[in-house]
């Protein structure tokens, strides 16, 4: 896909299963909304981390980008960004400099812990 443009919150972006090429795209959302088991490239994309509440005085946020769901550990699927920015919208901003020790961000976390209770990637 080139030029695309993808705006959500939750599980925006499903790369689901085999190769997945993302071109000059745009990516929003604000937990785990680049997710899936494909083996995806992204390449000169923008990701940006959209705020999940407008209030994280009342317990703090946290945001993560991506869960590779990968089922087996002998796959060979991951997710790469190359020449990509991953920020935050203006509002998720906003927020974090008025809330620096409240608002978390990461870029990623693995979407299933494998049959002996052990997360691999």
């Amino acid at each position: 896909m080139e030029n695309c443009e993808f705006i959500g919150n939750q599980d925006t972006l499903f790369a689901n299963s085999l190769r997945q090429y993302y071109k000059s795209c745009r990516i929003q959302g604000n937990v785990d909304f680049i997710f899936g088991n494909a083996a995806a490239f992204f390449q000169d994309c923008l990701i940006l981390v959209a705020p999940r509440q407008l209030n994280p005085e009342n317990g703090g946020e946290q945001n993560v980008v991506t869960a590779q769901g990968r089922t087996n550990p002998a796959q060979s699927t991951g997710l790469v960004f190359q020449n990509s920015v991953i920020n935050g919208t203006k509002a998720n901003m906003d927020l974090y400099y008025k809330y620096p020790n409240l608002l978390q961000t990461f870029l990623g976390r693995l979407e299933r812990v494998f049959k002996d209770g052990i997360h691999r990637v």
